[in-house]
């Protein structure tokens, strides 16, 4: 009996040693972690839309992959709105921002702030030569296609159909349809 309750006892100090650990640093990385979350969000937040110098949530009705919508103001007076979005993705959701001006009625571009997609394939999302493809472009809607975009349409990222539709047609178009649609 005792060659059974030994054993036990020390894989119970030892879970209970690594839960202890586990639980203390969790504590300690907290919000070392949300601070950083918070500085990318502004950082994103700013590169989609430069014109804004605050932004501040709004409480709208969302649908389909939108998160959430921020207003951004400059001076206190509306310059536009950020669409948070996270359409899912081939492997998970796709966390991206939309930036919209109100005052040019356009959008002035597009970020991904948070992904699990393939490196390599639809990780390139994140490189400037495929987000830059939404910047300054007007208030419509995008298509995906294989090569050769013409307007209004993003050339897919190669091998990663499923990642550039989840951008542009399940993301992106979302953003846009809120904004014509006069959520705000």
């Amino acid at each position: 009996m005792k060659h059974i309750i030994n054993p036990a006892v020390y894989l119970f100090v030892v879970a209970a040693v690594a839960t202890l650990l586990l639980a203390v640093v969790h504590g300690i990385t907290l919000e070392p972690i949300q601070n950083q979350v918070k500085q990318t969000q502004e950082r994103v937040m700013n590169d989609v839309l430069p014109q804004a110098d605050e932004f501040q949530e709004m409480q709208v009705e969302v649908s389909g992959s939108i998160v959430t919508v921020y207003e951004g103001t400059d001076r206190g007076e509306r310059v536009g709105f950020i669409v948070s979005l996270a359409p899912m993705g081939y492997a998970g959701p796709i966390e991206m921002m939309v930036g919209i001006s109100s005052k040019d009625n356009k959008v002035m571009g597009m970020r991904i702030v948070r992904h699990s997609e393939t490196p390599g394939f639809g990780a390139n999302a994140t490189r400037e030569n495929f987000y830059s493809k939404f910047d300054d472009l007007p208030i419509a809607e995008l298509k995906v296609v294989s090569h050769g975009a013409g307007e209004g349409q993003i050339d897919s990222i190669a091998a990663s159909t499923i990642t550039t539709v989840a951008i542009v047609e399940d993301g992106f178009n979302s953003a846009i349809e809120w904004y014509k649609g006069g959520g705000f």
